[in-house]
């Protein structure tokens, strides 16, 4: 798909009050997600406020009927901008509803389980596993404050999952003791990870 085309698309999608994560979890992610929630949220305050009733002083605008739709395919990424854009999602007026498209992997299966209503495709997989850190170096006072940070941010993690799905802290502990979590759809839905499953654009 040629650079023009790829344009033309994109900004379709930002008409369409959509969201696309499709890559590592980064900084540059946050800048993206954070804008495009603030431009569709200041939008949407110009609809309520345009379709305000002067009689009874309440907006005909249903942000609820109009969510942010934020497509998701990332293999997870960094922790911290994982944290940004979950707590940019929750800053949001307007509904972001989340759809996996190919995978939600570790920072991915986050912020996908933080959508207000969460879909997925019928192929799509899930994968969870514990923060991970390729090395520590440092003297021992830095050592410890980094694996203090790690188990903080462990905890953290551990507390969106089991507040926005299914799964509960016992079989968390036992899916993920030294290895990835790994599932298909049928178990998302079962776990209550999603809502629904999306078959050619239509929701089941």
């Amino acid at each position: 798909m040629s650079d023009s085309i790829k344009n033309i698309v994109y900004k379709q999608f930002l008409q369409d009050k959509a969201i696309i994560i499709n890559s590592k979890i980064n900084d540059e992610t946050v800048d993206k997600v954070t804008m495009q929630i603030i431009k569709y949220n200041i939008e949407d305050d110009q609809l309520e406020e345009e379709q305000m009733c002067p009689h009874c002083n309440k907006s005909t605008f249903n942000r609820e009927e109009d969510s942010i739709k934020m497509y998701i395919h990332s293999p997870g990424g960094d922790a911290y901008a994982t944290l940004a854009v979950i707590g940019a999602m929750a800053t949001s007026k307007t509904p972001i509803d989340t759809i996996v498209l190919g995978g939600a992997m570790s920072g991915g299966f986050l912020i996908a389980l933080c959508g207000n209503k969460r879909y997925a495709q019928p192929y799509a997989r899930f994968m969870w596993h514990k923060v991970g850190v390729r090395h520590i170096e440092g003297a021992l006072d830095t050592i410890n404050d980094e694996k203090d940070e790690i188990t903080d941010l462990q905890g953290i993690f551990e507390g969106i999952i089991l507040e926005k799905s299914g799964i509960s802290k016992e079989l968390l502990d036992q899916e993920t003791l030294r290895k990835d979590w790994n599932f298909d759809v049928k178990k998302a839905l079962e776990l209550k990870v999603i809502d629904g499953v999306l078959s050619c654009g239509v929701k089941s």
